[in-house]
């Protein structure tokens, strides 16, 4: 992530145009931190001005039915958590660890 600090933006909406609530706006160099959507469609606006340009962004999106999950640590939600999850569905989560790290471990189950 690396837009011109103060000039250039990407404005992330949650929802499906720019009249849905504005999540953030982001610039410089300084990842965001995870975005999630309230629905299934987010609406992402780049601008730029008329002079410094550059590297831009990449964004990874997973939906909450599996995905895969690479780091040190991180967070796997069951589909449309925390709402019920639908019946009938198959979700496949990948979840990988840095070598030196050795194995993978999963905690914090909660029940609400």
């Amino acid at each position: 992530f690396n837009l011109e600090p103060g000039y250039d933006f990407l404005h992330i909406y949650d929802g499906r145009d720019s009249l849905s609530p504005l999540i953030g706006s982001f610039y410089g160099s300084q990842l965001p931190g995870r975005i999630e959507s309230s629905s299934n469609s987010l609406f992402l606006a780049f601008r730029s001005d008329a002079s410094v340009s550059n590297a831009g962004f990449v964004i990874d999106y997973t939906a909450p039915c599996g995905g895969q999950y690479v780091g040190s640590d991180g967070v796997v939600l069951s589909p449309n958590y925390p709402q019920n999850y639908t019946s009938g569905q198959t979700c496949l989560y990948f979840v990988t660890v840095p070598k030196d790290y050795g194995r993978v471990s999963l905690a914090y189950f909660c029940v609400f």
